[in-house]
């Protein structure tokens, strides 16, 4: 354990200890502090760097307590050199210079993950995730918003179908929910589909068309 940590703080260059390690922490986990950073080690996920904002976002969750656990990487840069991102047991948390840093789990963080995370098309989050009326929750990103709620899985939404969406209420208004992500329309444009049978297409020409299905109703 006291080699890989130390080897750490020397891969990040995080300069003199400024104390002993501490140990007794969750599931046989231990930290040590250093100039600028600190190195987390447990038995399942080794020895990671923790530090900078991505460190503050991980605290204000409950550090390796809280819904994220320990960190499973070091810090890695998106391919577009963007953003920053670590791994952890149950999730990701992100940074980017305009948006900070921000954690990604649960329902949410897998459909990011499915969508290509950070090199994919929903790019890095821009906000935390936000719960919704009581049934789900939201989080938005460079690329677009996944939406999600435990009747219809997480969803995502981007563009003028998702504006048009916000008009009519969001997920409270008549469309509730998407049940879908968006999908092609055989003569061109796309449709995205919503509680209650009503849907959202969007053509070049036509632009964003809401389509009233049965009455939504709000739980």
């Amino acid at each position: 354990m006291t080699t890989s940590i130390s080897r750490i703080a020397v891969q990040y260059n995080l300069g003199s200890p400024l104390g002993l390690t501490v140990t007794g922490l969750k599931d046989g986990g231990a930290y040590r502090q250093y100039q600028r950073g600190f190195v987390v080690y447990s038995p399942a996920t080794g020895a990671q760097v923790s530090r900078g904002a991505i460190r503050t976002a991980h605290g204000k969750l409950g550090y390796e307590k809280g819904r994220m656990g320990y960190p499973t990487s070091g810090e890695l840069l998106s391919a577009n050199k963007t953003s920053t991102y670590q791994r952890y047991q149950h999730g990701t948390i992100v940074w980017n210079a305009t948006a900070g840093a921000h954690a990604i789990a649960g329902a949410i963080g897998a459909k990011w993950v499915a969508a290509g995370g950070a090199n994919g098309s929903l790019g890095y989050p821009t906000s935390d995730e936000t719960g919704l009326n009581g049934r789900g929750a939201s989080q938005s990103f460079q690329g677009g918003t996944v939406v999600w709620s435990s009747f219809t899985g997480a969803r995502i939404m981007k563009g003028a179908i998702r504006t048009a969406w916000i008009k009519n209420g969001a997920q409270a208004g008549q469309l509730g929910y998407p049940v879908t992500d968006e999908q092609a329309l055989p003569l061109g444009g796309v449709i995205q589909r919503f509680e209650g049978g009503t849907s959202i297409t969007w053509t070049p020409k036509a632009g964003a068309v809401v389509n009233p299905g049965v009455p939504h109703s709000n739980i």
